[in-house]
C-alpha cells in the first residue's frame, strides 16, 4: 500500500518514519480478512483504533517474518539453481565414470 492511500484512508497525514513501520508490518504481519473486508481496511481500522502505536508494538514480530520470508526466498534460489545443475546432468545421457552408466529421468 502506498503511503497517500493509506493517509486516504485514515484520513490524515503521518511522517514518513511512521509509515515505514505501518508498511513493513502490512507487508508481512499475518492478519486474517474480516467478513468481506479486505487487508488494508483493516490496518486502517487499526491505525483509527490504536494509532501509530499499535504498528510499533507489532513492528518486531513483522520485521521477524520479514527476515524468515527472505531466507525462505534465497533457500529457494538456491535450491532452483541446485535443481537446473542436476537436470543438467541429464543432457549427458550415459556416464560411464568408475564403470558405471548412470541414466537420469526429470
Amino acid at each position: 500500500m502506498m503511503k497517500n492511500e493509506f493517509e486516504q484512508r485514515i484520513e490524515e497525514e503521518i511522517s514518513e518514519e511512521d509509515f515505514q513501520i505501518v508498511e513493513t508490518v502490512y507487508n508481512n504481519y499475518p492478519i486474517q480478512e474480516g467478513a468481506g473486508r479486505n487487508e488494508k481496511d483493516v490496518y486502517a481500522d487499526l491505525y483509527k483504533l490504536f494509532g501509530v502505536k499499535i504498528f510499533y508494538d507489532m513492528y518486531p514480530r513483522a520485521k521477524k517474518i520479514a527476515i524468515v520470508k527472505d531466507r525462505i526466498w534465497t533457500l529457494q534460489q538456491q535450491l532452483d539453481h541446485y535443481k537446473n545443475s542436476l537436470w543438467s546432468f541429464n543432457e549427458l545421457s550415459d556416464y560411464a565414470g568408475d564403470g558405471f552408466i548412470i541414466h537420469m529421468d526429470k
